[in-house]
């Protein structure tokens, strides 16, 4: 692994560290029953919101559940690992958001590291790290994930791998409705290459 890569992912794992830090002092000292075998930490904290979807689509899929607003290819990846460790469905959300989170960080620096230099990459993922809801990047949503495949259209284009590229932009629009906003600079980007027939 290059040591961009290791500065890459110490920034992630250093700033998750910290989030789960204060997620666990916030439990401890705001949740009632947490000192008194309430609910496990990791239901109390993460099972809010859209994670409960997510979760829902995982275990019994759209039929059951609805939420046909939420695009199913965290939900699927969610289901695979939850099923691989357990039906541990929580962890497997967490455990996909931070794996997703951890490659976009690395791929995002060497991505910025290529268009503005390497000190300015540094800053980039560091700013990724502390700004408020980068809270969302370890909680069971398609955030993580959604970034992941943002950043990997982006640089694979970036390389002229414009088949990789597509791939990339077609699973972010199975993540969120979102990825339809790659679409526009991905066909600037082919316009504007030295092949434009073979890009487009």
């Amino acid at each position: 692994m290059s040591p961009a890569a290791r500065s890459a992912l110490r920034t992630f794992a250093l700033s998750r560290a910290a989030v789960w830090l204060v997620a666990v002092y916030a439990w401890v000292w705001f949740s009632p029953g947490s000192r008194g075998g309430g609910d496990p930490y990791v239901r109390t904290v993460w099972l809010h919101g859209d994670a409960a979807w997510f979760i829902g689509i995982a275990q019994h899929g759209y039929e059951r559940n609805g939420g046909e607003v939420f695009y199913p290819l965290y939900p699927l990846l969610l289901a695979g690992v939850a099923r691989v460790i357990g039906h541990a469905w929580v962890a497997a959300g967490i455990l996909v958001s931070l794996a997703a989170g951890a490659a976009a960080f690395v791929l995002l620096h060497r991505l910025a590291a290529r268009l503005v230099g390497e000190d300015a990459a540094r800053r980039t993922v560091l700013y990724l790290a502390v700004f408020p809801m980068s809270l969302f990047l370890q909680a069971p949503y398609s955030e993580a994930l959604y970034l992941l495949l943002a950043v990997a259209t982006f640089l694979l284009a970036e390389d002229a791998r414009w088949l990789p590229a597509s791939i990339a932009a077609g699973l972010a629009l199975l993540t969120r409705i979102a990825g339809v906003a790659l679409l526009p600079p991905l066909l600037w980007m082919a316009w504007r290459s030295g092949d434009r027939r073979r890009a487009l």
